[in-house]
């Protein structure tokens, strides 16, 4: 009688070391460090056992939900109604050498020996 082993079924509750996760679900573009620190940001769930972390896909969607959170809105010293993006760099242009131009004018008054 031969023995064969089942592959256990993948889901996205089974459980995944955090190199697995790192190759697997980022393309090797993160650290398990970057896990770890999300974990500290209470942003994802990581189990132990024994002296092993792991994730589950699941926890990594989740995860990557709360990361993407609302988008922040610029400054409002940076927005200037009725002033389009090629506008503003115009305008920033023109404020350049509108000092430049003032800051060549002879200065008037004493002068010092």
């Amino acid at each position: 009688m031969e023995s064969k082993e089942q592959t256990p079924a993948v889901d996205d509750d089974t459980p995944m070391t955090l190199d697995q996760a790192c190759t697997e679900i980022f393309r090797g573009m993160i650290k398990p460090a970057t896990l770890r620190a999300e974990s500290a940001r209470g942003r994802l769930v990581i189990e132990r056992i024994g002296r092993r972390d792991f994730v589950t896909r699941s926890g990594v969607k989740e995860m990557r939900r709360l990361c993407q959170g609302p988008r922040a809105a610029p400054p409002s010293s940076q927005i200037r109604p009725g002033i389009a993006e090629g506008t503003r760099a115009e305008a920033a242009l023109a404020a350049a050498l509108r000092s430049a131009k003032e800051l060549r004018k002879p200065k008037t008054g004493k002068v010092c020996r």
